[in-house]
């Protein structure tokens, strides 16, 4: 007859809400230490106390952290807690954790992404034996989706030769995705050198949409960089986009660089725009900033526009510090009395 071993079984009975007494220890073991903390209320700190228990269980015995959390009572947290001793066994071990996430029926592998979470472990240090590995499971979605995962690591870690990996699959959506997810994790690593080898592909047919995709992932991590690069896109309605994009996330990061770049923008509807956008980010948290800038828009009729609409908002929302500013003499009067007049 086999028996539950008693750390296994103190936290089974722990989390299942029986009472149970760990045997004592002149130190912690890892599976007390799990059983200790989900003995705890929900918190945040708890949270973060289990996974990192659980890991460290796992770090040293796999098969019986897995075991353990499989015994938890089903829901989200034990799902979390599965994979991550998944993702801890795939560092040490990744073929075992694989194999054993790609034992859990097919819906259990979509629901819980176990087998997702083994491979993108293992591709974060060894993805070129993650990608042999998945290339033998049975054609598929599935397998197609953990491809791409393999890719993602194999493009942070050796980027152009996952690049020529994706480049050789024969046209079509499949490639298209395999080569994106090249080139967006390769930005990560090396940003500038992904754009020149994305702006190199010219042969490919949706080259101006993949540098727009490329340059706004960039943007989003560095706007600055991103809006050096504005100019390389071959088309000018992406680079109005993307310079009103930009402009916007770099204020959010530094507004003193964004007002230097607008600074240095030549005058016409493209930086009216772009102020536009500048000026509706900063409004709630610099008004002043936001009409002095709204005032330099030069289209009169779209400055007049946008004045008034930044003004009337301030008045809803602080009256007497926008009627301070709207009383200053570079305020336009007739905006000023409009929004000022009874009735508004």
């Amino acid at each position: 007859m086999r028996h539950t071993p008693p750390l296994l079984l103190g936290v089974i009975l722990v989390a299942t809400g029986c009472p149970v007494i760990l045997p004592a220890a002149d130190s912690e073991s890892p599976s007390e230490k799990v059983a200790k903390v989900l003995a705890q209320p929900p918190s945040r700190e708890r949270n973060r106390e289990l996974r990192e228990a659980v890991r460290a269980w796992a770090a040293i015995d796999a098969r019986s952290a897995l075991a353990a959390m499989q015994q938890l009572p089903r829901g989200f947290e034990q799902q979390q807690l599965v994979n991550a001793v998944l993702w801890e066994w795939a560092l040490h071990e990744p073929v075992a954790a694989a194999e054993v996430a790609w034992g859990f029926p097919p819906e259990r592998r979509s629901q819980s992404e176990a087998l997702v979470r083994v491979v993108q472990s293992w591709a974060g240090h060894d993805p070129r034996g993650a990608r042999a590995w998945v290339d033998k499971l049975p054609a598929g979605p599935e397998r197609f989706g953990l491809t791409l995962v393999a890719v993602d690591g194999w493009g942070r870690i050796e980027p152009e030769a996952a690049a020529a990996f994706a480049l050789e699959q024969p046209p079509g959506r499949e490639r298209t995705m395999l080569r994106n997810t090249v080139l967006k994790a390769w930005l990560s690593k090396d940003a500038a050198a992904a754009w020149a080898f994305a702006k190199a592909l010219t042969e490919e047919s949706d080259n101006p949409q993949l540098l727009q995709e490329l340059l706004d992932d960039w943007g989003n991590r560095d706007p600055a960089a991103a809006l050096g690069r504005i100019d390389e896109l071959p088309d000018a309605g992406s680079r109005q986009l993307a310079q009103m994009t930009n402009v916007g996330r770099l204020a959010e990061k530094d507004a003193a660089k964004a007002i230097a770049y607008l600074n240095a923008m030549p005058a016409g509807n493209v930086r009216d725009e772009t102020v536009l956008s500048f000026v509706r980010l900063i409004e709630v948290r610099s008004p002043e900033l936001a009409v002095e800038w709204v005032l330099k828009i030069g289209d009169p009729k779209f400055r007049a526009g946008a004045a008034a609409e930044i003004a009337g908002r301030w008045l809803d929302r602080d009256r007497a510090a926008a009627e301070r500013r709207m009383a200053k003499p570079d305020f336009p009067p007739e905006i000023r009395e409009r929004l000022l007049s009874p009735g508004r």
